[in-house]
């Protein structure tokens, strides 16, 4: 079953790459989960919805070069969907680690403290929904 689930899943990775470059980007990935019914599925089937779709491609683009191969997709996704506390854990760390980012940024520019005041209460209201 898990070889057979990562040879469909494969398949799948050269439907979504439009360019045929063997790599996937966030961008066909989401287009893909637009329009490719199977993909979508998935990925509801792991309770990944469209606007997570980013936190799962900043974790698998470990590299952060913009794309991920169809062996590293498929390894990964397999794991996240065998590995249901970790996928949580997964996307709880990269929440973390893009609201750091943010307060960072937000602090070091001008007026930063009241932008991140905002922003602190703007992502504390989508962490809770």
């Amino acid at each position: 079953e898990h070889e057979q689930y990562k040879t469909e899943l494969y398949d799948m990775c050269g439907r979504m790459d439009t360019d045929q470059s063997g790599t996937l980007t966030l961008s066909e990935l989401m287009t893909s989960f637009d329009e490719e019914e199977s993909f979508r599925t998935l990925l509801e089937l792991m309770d990944i919805r469209r606007d997570e779709l980013a936190a799962v491609f900043k974790v698998l683009d470990k590299d952060g070069s913009g794309e991920v191969d169809y062996r590293e997709f498929c390894e990964q996704m397999h794991q996240m969907r065998t590995r249901d506390p970790r996928t949580m854990l997964t996307f709880l760390k990269v929440s973390i680690t893009e609201l750091k980012e943010e307060i960072h940024a937000l602090t070091v520019t001008s007026g930063g403290a009241a932008k991140m005041q905002s922003a602190m209460i703007n992502e504390g209201a989508d962490v809770c929904t």
